[in-house]
């Protein structure tokens, strides 16, 4: 499905690229499930709503979906790609929020700057043990097992 999905992607990400412009700092795609999530790293999003974001994501989407690449997969597997698209910034890359560090796990950058490849990295060296820790539950100075 990678395969007859990349013209779509690359169409979606070059329609990104020139709407937004210098704004791009990166685009991240994980690719691990038949579901694809793109992660479109913005300079100037983080005063952005995240509901105004998830508008943002739809206009692409059904601007995608007008496109050539797109209707030829959908006429040659019989369905729409799963795609997902995510807005954010720098900053928030950073803050390790847990669903954005399993996204970037296993991710591939398609162009950024080093301090998203570093993220990725980072999200990639990280032992994964299928649970999470609830840092706002804990008290000042407690100590957990891990």
């Amino acid at each position: 499905m990678l395969r007859e999905s990349s013209d779509v992607l690359l169409d979606l990400c070059s329609m990104i690229v020139k709407w937004f412009g210098n704004e791009v700092k990166g685009i991240v795609v994980n690719l691990k499930s038949s579901k694809i999530v793109v992660l479109i790293v913005l300079d100037g999003i983080d005063r952005i709503s995240l509901v105004a974001r998830g508008e943002i994501s739809s206009f692409f989407l059904k601007k995608i979906m007008r496109s050539e690449n797109f209707i030829k997969f959908v006429s040659k597997t019989g369905h729409e790609p799963d795609l997902t698209l995510l807005f954010l910034t720098e900053e928030e890359l950073s803050f390790h929020i847990p669903g954005i560090v399993e996204i970037l796990r296993g991710s591939y950058v398609l162009f950024g700057t080093d301090k998203i490849k570093k993220e990725v990295k980072f999200s990639n060296e990280l032992p994964s043990s299928g649970r999470a820790v609830f840092f706002g539950k804990l008290k000042k100075g407690e100590v957990i097992d891990i």
